[in-house]
């Protein structure tokens, strides 16, 4: 099968997703994890058991955020992530259910990378339906906020072909860990989830899945 590459970004595929009209919700800067790396890594375990009604604060969720693909520096006009992601083209998105987060209401908020806040796409309480779109795994319920991980296939595609398919789920496995390890990092728990309703998520935070797909979904709470 022969390799091609297109020979230039199409103009209208945005390397940064943002949503203009909508309320956005500056974070603070993130914390630094209480563990070392080798901590992290031999205490990470994934979490199905949170404990109810015990909020995130927003440093903690801020700290997610950041740490699962934020900007870290920038080499040659290139905006360089935690995550390392072929031909630097970055295209996970992140979206945000939020359950109990203090000083933050309840929705569905996206994380605009550029700005380190979250844009405000979706009010009020969601948690039944979002459960429901992961085939009623009740655990979800007692998690304060659920990620959303999605994929921007373009981003990748327009380079790499074919071959995009299996680069954009490196990057996306790169950013699982990234959770992972911050959430660990800061005592909370997290579970990556891959069974669930495509378009019903989809549909529920509002994108479109012939442009973006969801990945995967991540519950993060104080484990029990």
């Amino acid at each position: 099968m022969e390799y091609r590459r297109a020979p230039g970004r199409p103009r209208h595929i945005p390397f940064f997703k943002t949503y203009p009209t909508s309320p956005r919700h500056p974070l603070p800067e993130p914390l630094n994890s209480e563990l070392t790396v080798t901590e992290v890594l031999k205490k990470r375990r994934s979490i199905r058991s949170f404990a109810p009604d015990k909020p995130l604060s927003l440093p903690q969720l801020a700290s997610i955020c950041y740490y699962a693909l934020g900007i870290t520096g920038e080499k040659y006009d290139i905006k360089l992530r935690t995550y390392p992601s072929a031909g630097a083209l970055y295209p996970v998105e992140l979206y945000v259910l939020v359950q109990n987060v203090d000083d933050l209401p309840k929705g569905i908020f996206h994380y605009n990378v550029l700005e380190h806040s979250l844009e405000h796409l979706v009010e009020g309480e969601l948690i039944d339906a979002f459960v429901r779109g992961t085939f009623d795994q009740d655990f979800v319920y007692d998690a304060p906020v659920s990620l959303v991980l999605t994929i921007y296939y373009e981003r990748t595609r327009y380079k790499y072909g074919y071959r995009a398919y299996r680069y954009v789920f490196i990057d996306l496995g790169a950013v699982v860990q990234n959770v992972y390890m911050t959430a660990t990092g800061l005592r909370l728990g997290t579970v990556v989830i891959g069974a669930f309703n495509d378009e019903f998520i989809a549909n529920l935070i509002g994108i479109d899945i012939d442009d973006e797909f969801v990945g995967a979904i991540m519950p993060v709470g104080y484990p029990l």
